[in-house]
């Protein structure tokens, strides 16, 4: 396995060609489409219907690679990754996604070749043998700016820690389970509070059946009522000061003429 450095130059490397490659890609693609335009134009009739679509192919895949590039740029290379721990998934689903719309832009132009040269440049004057090289050159550079991209996809899901790491994303955590919290879940205070066992406050406490508070540390074990422990701790054979001291109860008369406590129930 190589070392972090090793990963971290490879990474950087192949993203910064893939930028380069996109980048002469757009320059061809936005130049081709200009050219298409002026020759769509200089046709006479509904022949320049069918130009439409090579220039409307080659203009789309060139402003969509350029918008990608600006946007990762402004994501690797600014503070705004920090508050944002998804960029990295972002880009590199727009670095797929993009990939397959270059490359069918590809293949439309691709498409076109032929027409290209036996077409436009016997009939339209404008459009010169430095065009159609141009024409080609787009065409072929939009499959190596799919391959491009494709990879750049691939390293930022592979390399994920690292450009976390540079971008000082930190790592998800995931959370706890709640195991050693002393209060009970709402629902089975809820349940406690309607079979008459006691009367909860907000804080997870209860008042016991014989009229003594009943701290919820004494009474719930892992969310589990504990009949037997709050007998022993705050029955009414309790010593004061004993470590279970029984406290009178605000409820008075009607907490001690509540009904006793009942059965442990079989786990």
């Amino acid at each position: 396995m190589c070392s972090p450095r090793a990963r971290r130059i490879l990474l950087w490397a192949c993203l910064a060609s893939s930028v380069v490659v996109s980048c002469i890609y757009n320059v061809l693609s936005l130049s081709t489409a200009a050219s298409l335009i002026k020759a769509t134009r200089a046709l006479e009739g509904g022949g320049g219907r069918l130009w439409r679509v090579p220039a409307a192919a080659a203009a789309l895949g060139g402003v969509s690679s350029l918008a990608f590039n600006l946007a990762s740029c402004i994501v690797l290379l600014s503070k705004l990754a920090e508050r944002c721990p998804s960029a990295v998934v972002a880009l590199s689903v727009a670095s797929g996604m993009l990939s397959v719309f270059v490359l069918l832009c590809g293949v439309v132009l691709d498409g076109f070749r032929e027409a290209v040269s036996s077409q436009l440049e016997a009939k339209v004057s404008t459009w010169t043998a430095s065009s159609t090289r141009e024409f080609a050159s787009a065409s072929a550079f939009a499959f190596i700016a799919f391959v491009a991209l494709l990879m750049a996809c691939v390293l930022l899901v592979v390399f994920r820690p690292v450009v976390e790491a540079e971008l000082g994303i930190a790592p998800a955590q995931p959370r706890a389970a709640p195991e050693d919290e002393e209060s009970p879940l709402p629902a089975q205070r809820g349940a406690i509070q309607m079979r008459g066992l006691g009367e909860p406050d907000d804080y997870g406490a209860a008042y016991g059946a014989h009229g003594y508070y009943v701290p919820a540390s004494k009474t719930y074990e892992n969310g589990v009522f504990n009949y037997e422990g709050a007998a022993r701790a705050y029955g009414p054979g309790a010593e004061p000061g004993a470590g279970g001291a029984p406290f009178p109860s605000p409820g008075g008369a009607r907490g001690a003429a509540r009904s006793p406590l009942p059965s442990p129930r079989p786990r």
